[in-house]
């Protein structure tokens, strides 16, 4: 097949996905009705992912004995993606596969990151959608739902993989890309120095929530799988507003771990020459 074949074959199937959801589903009905006071609707929330054309950049299939799984969590058997009507394997990855996703981010995040995304990623490419929760619309909180409710079976087998992940032996930091990958990761919430004082820190709970805290500093106690700093970077705190940076190596990891312990000990002199 062709390349021209190949694009008009993947742009004919898209439309006939739309139709489908248009024609075959209460979708134009149910988005109609705005009614106060109404939960977000998780069925609702997948027919938006399609009608909003999420599956051209996104999958929900984490290949198994890949590094898939570290990055996106557990996999699922191709059996139970493919007996959902439609299937949402999606077309190709250009952004980070969803099959897990309510594991890795909270719903305050999905709306702030739907809204406006590069307000916390600065390089995505992914567009706004901030129409979908304007004037009322049930659209946005009902998409936040779906992407919310994708891997609510898997969270203790990722806390699992989480557990017994180390950075490579040989890994080297990375530490001449570490300020710039904090700032273009991490200083929107965290500030600059550290502080909390970012530009979206008051969404996610104000500076004492998004300063750099020295317990996360500090070696692994209890046996918490999140409590050293590289997890932390690496795959967030699940549960919390804390995101992971799954896609980073293990050299920027460890870069970052340097570069804010750093910031961490220059707040800790700043606190104490203050008293």
């Amino acid at each position: 097949m062709t390349l021209p074949i190949y694009r008009a074959f993947l742009v004919l199937a898209c439309c006939g996905l739309g139709a489908w959801v248009l024609r075959d589903s209460s979708y134009p009905t149910r988005v109609g009705s705005n009614v106060p006071g109404r939960q977000p609707d998780v069925v609702l929330g997948r027919e938006v992912y399609i009608a909003e054309g999420c599956i051209h950049c996104h999958s929900q299939y984490a290949r198994p004995g890949t590094r898939d799984v570290l990055q996106w969590g557990p996999g699922a058997k191709p059996g139970r993606i493919l007996s959902q009507q439609p299937p949402l394997i999606g077309n190709r990855r250009q952004g980070p596969d969803l099959l897990n996703v309510g594991n890795r981010r909270t719903p305050e995040w999905q709306k702030a990151h739907l809204q406006n995304p590069r307000a916390l990623v600065m390089a995505s490419r992914m567009p706004s959608y901030p129409h979908l929760f304007a004037n009322g619309d049930i659209r946005g909180e009902a998409l936040v739902a779906f992407l919310c409710s994708l891997g609510s079976d898997t969270s203790d087998r990722r806390a699992q993989q989480i557990g017994v992940w180390e950075p490579a032996l040989n890994a080297q930091p990375d530490r001449k890309s570490a300020p710039v990958l904090y700032r273009a990761d991490c200083a929107a919430c965290h500030g600059e120095q550290g502080g909390g004082d970012g530009p979206m820190a008051q969404v996610f709970g104000g500076k004492s929530k998004c300063q750099l805290q020295p317990t996360a500093l500090s070696p692994a106690n209890g046996g918490n799988p999140f409590s050293t700093l590289p997890r932390i970077i690496k795959f967030g705190i699940p549960g919390t507003q804390m995101p992971g940076y799954e896609t980073l190596t293990d050299s920027e990891v460890l870069g970052l771990t340097h570069y804010i312990t750093s910031l961490r000990q220059k707040g800790n002199t700043h606190e104490n020459s203050d008293r």
